[in-house]
C-alpha cells in the first residue's frame, strides 16, 4: 500500500463585526458545514452540491478555485444561503477510500484517535486525529474482514481500519476526515449486507462503530 498524503481540514472561523445603523439591518446569514457530493463545469469550477441526504443546490459566485473538470467528488463545504443556490465560503475534497483485502503484514496497525463517525448516504465519514505534524504523511486503508453472520438471519460486513504513520512526532495530531465508500454492500447483487461495522485501533484501545446500511 503506497502511501498518501492526508489533507486537514482547516475549520472556518469567521470573525463578522456588526454595526447597528438602524432597527431594519438583516442578520448575517448562518454559516453550514456539510458533506456532500460536488460536480464540476467543463472549467473546473465549482457547480452544484449535494448534502448527504438533501437536495442538490446550485452554487453561485463559485470563485476562483479550480478542480478536476466535468467530475464529482466528495466535500466538506462551508457556505451560506444566496439567490438561487449557496455561495461557498470554503470547500475541501476528502478522500474516498473502498474496501480492500490487505496482508497484514502490509501495515503495523497504529493507533489514531476516533473522534466521530456516522453515515452520509452512500458513505461513512470519519474524523480521526492522526498522529504527527502537519504535512507528514499516513497510510489509510480499510482491510474486509470475514462477515458475520447473526442467528437471526441479519448479516454484517466487518472492516478494519489500518493506519501507519510515517512520523516520529506522537505530541501533535492532525484532525483530519475520510470517507468509506459503501457501495460495495449496497449494490452487491450476490451477498445481502443489513449492516457494516468498522473497527479503529485507538489509543485507549480498540473501538467498534456500526451502521444500518
Amino acid at each position: 500500500m503506497s502511501s498518501k498524503r492526508v489533507f486537514p481540514l482547516f475549520l472556518l472561523f469567521l470573525l463578522i463585526g456588526v454595526v447597528a445603523c438602524g432597527s431594519d439591518e438583516s442578520p448575517a446569514p448562518a454559516v453550514r458545514f456539510d458533506f456532500g457530493e460536488l460536480r464540476t463545469d467543463a472549467a473546473g469550477h465549482a457547480q452544484r452540491f449535494t448534502p448527504d441526504g438533501e437536495r442538490e443546490r446550485a452554487i453561485v459566485a463559485a470563485g476562483t478555485s479550480i478542480f478536476r473538470a466535468d467530475t464529482a467528488f466528495r466535500a466538506i463545504v462551508s457556505y451560506v444561503p444566496a439567490e438561487g443556490g449557496i455561495r461557498p465560503m470554503q470547500i475541501l475534497p476528502v478522500p474516498v477510500h473502498f474496501p480492500q483485502n490487505i496482508p497484514s503484514f502490509r501495515f503495523k496497525a497504529e493507533p489514531v484517535r476516533l473522534i466521530a463517525a456516522w453515515r452520509g448516504g452512500r458513505y461513512l465519514n470519519l474524523r480521526l486525529g492522526l498522529p504527527g505534524r502537519f504535512g507528514e504523511k499516513h497510510a489509510l486503508a480499510f482491510d474486509r474482514l470475514p462477515t458475520v453472520e447473526w442467528p437471526d438471519g441479519h448479516r454484517t460486513a466487518v472492516l478494519r481500519l489500518h493506519h501507519e504513520a510515517q512520523s516520529a512526532h506522537r505530541d501533535y495530531l492532525q484532525d483530519t476526515y475520510l470517507n468509506l465508500a459503501l457501495s460495495p454492500y449496497l449494490d452487491a447483487r450476490e451477498e445481502r449486507f443489513d449492516s457494516v461495522a468498522v473497527y479503529v485501533r485507538t489509543f485507549e484501545g480498540t473501538l467498534r462503530r456500526a451502521f444500518a446500511l
